[in-house]
């Protein structure tokens, strides 16, 4: 999805949890921080694959999904999984060659019982799996679990410094926030 609309993404996650001891895993091919942009200019992945998407950086996603929970979602973990991509890119062109026919395929889309159809439709694919292993192979982009928890208000707290630099739990009803 485009970087317009995380928020709104985590907004309806926030919506579709429980409202108490609720856990949200997101899993997303990512950006490192240093390379991460707002705006990505149309490559290969954005023109044929995934029209209108951004890549997030993990700092994009968590912030999207503090703002959009109102504060109430908490990072639990964050996980980079890119070392294990190629590998995985390299099994799912395997199962691509292996499994995927013009017949299975035209059964659920007509428009790929034409041979250079379907020829095109599976060159896409194996170039975008040669063209992601580069690059999570090079570490030019990568793929996180980030785990949020939910947490509740009521039952919740934080610290705070008083003028004279004394330590204060505070209920999070009364956290300004």
């Amino acid at each position: 999805m485009g970087t317009q609309y995380y928020e709104t993404y985590f907004k309806l996650v926030n919506w579709a949890l429980k409202d108490k001891n609720a856990t949200a895993v997101v899993t997303s091919s990512t950006f490192p921080e240093a390379h991460y942009r707002t705006y990505q200019p149309e490559d290969f992945m954005r023109r044929y694959m995934w029209p209108n998407s951004a890549l997030p950086c993990t700092t994009a996603l968590i912030n999207a999904a503090t703002k959009a929970s109102n504060n109430r979602f908490s990072v639990q973990s964050v996980e980079n999984h890119a070392a294990h991509y190629p590998r995985t890119l390299r099994e799912w062109g395997r199962r691509l060659e292996a499994n995927v026919t013009m017949d299975t395929m035209a059964k659920r889309y007509p428009g790929l019982r034409d041979p250079a159809a379907f020829e095109t439709f599976k060159r896409k694919w194996r170039y975008l799996f040669a063209y992601a292993g580069a690059g999570f192979a090079k570490g030019y982009i990568s793929c996180h679990m980030l785990t949020f928890y939910k947490v509740w208000p009521e039952s919740s707290f934080f610290f705070r410094l008083n003028a004279n630099a004394e330590l204060n739990i505070v209920e999070w009803d009364a956290c300004p926030v």
